[in-house]
């Protein structure tokens, strides 16, 4: 369906996921003309309708985890990177967990308000699992060292 007027675009997709909630292409479609509008928090929430719907689709855990990127969801993006890479068996987008990274030893805070130094876990484990994939491919650029996570646990690290 092409509409360029997105607010409309967005109300018809509303009332079609109204009326067909597992329908991911709608949420899909919604969240493309929220992302149009600008409302990128919306569009997140109307992707994670469209992975509730079809959570094998991984076209829609890549959206997912650009958009979840741009709103500092940042669990959303560690669990839609490992969910690509069970579909998929890869991920080309390295530079997402560069910012997830860095993220981490900023300790921003996340789409819930909370700090990102909680995730230290989950992100050396995306790191890991990419790593040890791309030791068997020669086209694969790795995209950080784990010295680049800096693991700090001492007193000169609270906040």
């Amino acid at each position: 369906m092409r509409i360029d007027d997105h607010a409309i675009a967005s109300r018809a997709f509303r009332r079609r996921v109204d009326l067909e909630p597992e329908d991911f292409e709608s949420w899909s479609n919604l969240a493309n003309a929220l992302l149009r509008l600008g409302h990128k928090p919306r569009a997140f929430l109307a992707l994670k309708e469209a992975i509730r719907a079809e959570y094998e689709n991984w076209k829609v855990w890549e959206n997912l985890c650009a958009v979840a990127i741009d709103v500092g969801a940042f669990n959303d993006v560690i669990f839609s990177f490992n969910r690509i890479f069970d579909l998929k068996k890869s991920f080309g987008d390295h530079e997402i967990l560069n910012l997830v990274v860095r993220a981490v030893n900023e300790n921003l805070l996340d789409f819930d308000n909370q700090p990102c130094k909680r995730m230290i876990s989950p992100v050396m484990f995306s790191w890991l699992r990419l790593t040890h994939d791309s030791i068997f491919s020669k086209h694969m650029r790795i995209p950080c060292s784990p010295t680049r996570l800096q693991l700090c646990t001492g007193p000169a690290c609270a906040d």
